[in-house]
């Protein structure tokens, strides 16, 4: 009897832990540099193919600057606010189209530092971003005040 239970205990947990799973919601983003409104970061991604881990390292990277800022630089506070739950559902079609694809338009380089580790899922990389142009793009869609309002 406890021998039948260990056995279906077991099955049940290999069903269950082989369903699809999202990347982590990672804090594993750091800052590089800034100079002149371009912010350079580093951000590891995961993903089951390269260009998933990719896109998950640059959405951290935005994700990370929105809501909680980057340590020992001067983005050191959120771009917009901690209340990212709230922030997000105030501007929901905001955010899905930012994530979908419109993050693209303010990223002004991405280099891959560490190559996609196909067992791992993860990849390193080093992103540039257009500071100036998103906060202005953040303002004009209503999500940011504007500076001095």
């Amino acid at each position: 009897m406890l021998k039948k239970l260990f056995v279906i205990t077991l099955g049940a947990s290999l069903f269950f832990s082989c369903g699809t799973t999202a990347p982590p919601k990672t804090a594993e983003v750091s800052f590089k540099k800034t100079n002149d409104g371009v912010i350079t970061v580093s951000s590891k991604g995961y993903g089951k193919k390269e260009a998933d881990a990719t896109k998950h390292a640059h959405e951290q990277a935005f994700n990370i600057l929105f809501f909680k800022g980057l340590p020992n630089s001067n983005f050191d506070q959120p771009m917009i606010s901690a209340d990212e739950s709230r922030i997000k559902a105030k501007h929901p079609g905001y955010f899905e189209s930012f994530y979908a694809s419109r993050y693209k338009e303010f990223v002004v380089q991405s280099n891959v530092t560490s190559e996609f580790n196909k067992k791992a899922g993860v990849i390193h990389c080093n992103i540039k971003i257009n500071y100036n142009s998103l906060r202005r793009d953040l303002e004009s869609k209503g999500v940011l005040r504007k500076f001095g309002l």
